[in-house]
């Protein structure tokens, strides 16, 4: 551990210092018979954030040792972010937030539409200032929350993957999905008034969905990993499971199709908690 916290600060310092010389798994076919999406002047300033980001190294008010030994993931669509933070080591999920962002020069500013650290701050916006040099995206700034006011943040990302990008490009799976109409073991869902909102991005290679209430700052949970889908199948494989940390590791495939602009998933889970578990979910495209 103490090895491991040592190598991170080593790691932090050396991407501080570099940061003062800047000068300023899978594609899926393409099966999307859709046009492509001219970009606006808001998409094509955020271009440079659009994909899925791991992190590296940090620094968070001046501690490098708070996370230490969680992953975490941070993607960006064309109006979208979302993260998520876990301890591979033991399957637990530490934390996740998301909402919408715009970009203004070398400046980003987010706002919170679930935040599970700091419910309080759901609705609030935060400031960034970033910079993208060799696939490495810097993150830094202040937080300012209830429970977190002045706190300084350093991150470092690196790319892993591009963004979605035009649509007729990737996979018809790939984008970002609103769940309208789901049942979750044989119970039919409020989505709604149970949850408020939820949330399913859908990357080249990774998947993320998020149950909230924007309104209320009701933060319900995240599912996160990576996907495939050959012919009528859609496989999810888990990292990340807010509600049963015994999902992490484990496969589940789905029956899936588009169809009229809805992504319709069905299928079952297995874990301590959910046995036989089936879900059904129908999803409108958001982006």
């Amino acid at each position: 551990m103490k090895q491991m916290l040592k190598t991170t600060a080593s790691l932090v310092a050396i991407l501080l210092a570099a940061v003062a010389l800047l000068s300023s798994h899978q594609t899926a076919p393409n099966e999307d018979e859709r046009p492509e999406i001219p970009l606006s002047a808001d998409d094509a300033a955020a271009a440079p954030l659009q994909g899925t980001w791991k992190l590296l190294a940090s620094k968070w008010n001046a501690d490098t040792k708070q996370f230490a030994d969680n992953t975490v993931y941070k993607i960006y669509t064309r109006s979208r972010f979302a993260f998520v933070y876990f301890n591979p080591a033991d399957h637990s999920f530490t934390g996740a937030g998301g909402g919408s962002y715009a970009v203004d020069g070398n400046q980003f500013t987010e706002r919170l539409e679930y935040f599970s650290f700091d419910t309080t701050a759901v609705g609030s916006t935060q400031t960034f200032h970033f910079e993208i040099k060799d696939g490495i995206f810097h993150q830094s700034g202040t937080l300012n929350t209830e429970k977190y006011p002045g706190y300084q943040i350093h991150e470092f990302y690196q790319r892993i993957e591009p963004g979605i990008g035009a649509l007729k490009d990737k996979h018809p799976l790939a984008g970002v999905w609103n769940i309208e109409e789901a049942s979750y073991g044989g119970s039919k869902q409020d989505i709604a008034a149970r949850y408020g909102k939820a949330v399913k991005i859908i990357t080249p290679g990774y998947f993320y969905g998020a149950f909230f209430n924007p309104e209320t700052g009701y933060f319900n949970g995240v599912t996160f990993g990576t996907w495939e889908a050959t012919g009528d199948q859609y496989t999810e494989t888990i990292e990340a499971y807010s509600w049963d940390k015994s999902a992490v590791g484990k496969t589940y495939t789905f029956n899936w199709k588009v169809e009229g602009g809805k992504f319709y998933q069905t299928g079952k889970i297995n874990s301590d908690r959910y046995t036989n578990y089936e879900i059904v979910e129908v999803s409108g495209r958001a982006e």
